[in-house]
């Protein structure tokens, strides 16, 4: 009787959790074993094998124990996809209060219920903790040694890993330990390539968009056009809007080096229209700014002024001062730059 519950627990968990990734069984069962066998183990018919299982629930994106154990974890597992949506959404807008909240709520509750003391979980809890002391606390040492910690054996396998490695790639960045950067990025970006799935939609333009800034940097155009279109396609293909101003304005100053002015053109204007509706005030400024310098390459002196104006004037709405004035000094070099040439 008791093996008859577990087939049935067993093959009903792994049906649960198929259909709430949307996956048809074919799917699930691809590069795993028959679809017939998927199908009698999700009717309790056959036991999986442990192998099978643990690819199972890699391509399910859940901990092996979410299946084997006798208790009912949905609640549970409810709490921490609500938890990781939470702590997205707060990374989304830079809010990191509302993501200390999430952090201390999180904690008290994983201390109070031991089934979700599981490694992938803390490792997530712990990649918090390292974001909140990077920007929230404005220690990024400590931050650098928790994440340095955190992928010790240097393997970037799943979700978690890749989110930890672009956090770590980009503290360097900010100490402009560049080489190294721009290695932790390739490595995160192949890691992408290679999950059969990604529960965080984001997670692929976060990590494409940095190592496409970078490739850019570093003068490898070919291969920042190469990402900035895919993640143009994957943008529209799965209806996201994270970081499309950015891209398309990646993509302009691409066409501007290459003096393909009226490409980069209409990048500049789409990326101006996005980051107005997302009331990115300093992204839509330096979109302007860059709009108004290809306005004066191309002879029109007219167009150059009025959307210099337009620049400066959102820059006086950016909160930050010191990001304001630094974008307004910029614009203002522009000015008599072009000035000059008239």
């Amino acid at each position: 009787m008791r093996r008859i519950g577990l087939l049935e627990k067993t093959g009903e968990k792994i049906a649960y959790y198929r259909k709430k990734n949307g996956f048809s069984r074919q799917y699930l069962a691809d590069n795993i074993c028959d679809e017939s066998t998927l199908y009698r183990i999700e009717k309790g018919q056959q036991l999986p094998r442990l192998d099978i299982l643990k690819e199972i629930c890699m391509k399910l994106n859940i901990p092996i124990e979410y299946i084997l154990s006798d208790n009912d974890e949905a609640e549970l597992i409810s709490y921490v996809q609500k938890f990781k949506r939470l702590c997205r959404e707060s990374l989304y807008q830079l809010d990191f209060i509302t993501l200390q909240y999430h952090y201390e709520e999180a904690k008290n509750f994983s201390n109070n219920n031991p089934l979700l003391n599981n490694r992938q979980f803390l490792r997530f809890l712990s990649w918090i903790e390292a974001v909140l002391y990077h920007k929230r606390d404005q220690n990024p040492e400590k931050a650098e040694i928790l994440l340095r910690k955190l992928i010790q054996n240097g393997k970037i396998i799943n979700e978690i890993d890749i989110n930890i490695t672009n956090s770590l790639g980009l503290l360097l960045l900010e100490q402009n330990k560049l080489k190294e950067a721009l290695r932790l990025f390739i490595s995160s970006y192949k890691a992408l390539e290679n999950s059969p799935y990604i529960e965080d939609k984001s997670l692929f333009p976060r990590v494409a968009y940095n190592l496409a800034c970078l490739y850019y940097e570093n003068h490898r155009d070919s291969e920042c056009f190469d990402i900035c279109y895919r993640l143009e396609y994957y943008l529209q293909s799965n209806h996201l809007f994270y970081c499309a101003g950015e891209v398309r304005y990646l993509l302009g100053i691409l066409h501007k080096r290459k003096n393909d002015l009226d490409i980069a053109q209409q990048y500049f204007d789409e990326a101006v229209n996005i980051f107005s509706f997302e009331r990115k005030y300093a992204f839509c400024s330096q979109s302007l700014h860059s709009l108004a310098e290809i306005h004066y390459l191309k002879g029109d002196s007219r167009n150059g002024e009025l959307h210099v104006n337009k620049a400066l004037s959102i820059a006086d709405s950016i909160n930050d001062q010191e990001i304001s004035n630094a974008i307004k000094e910029e614009i203002k070099h522009t000015i008599k730059q072009y000035a000059s040439r008239l």
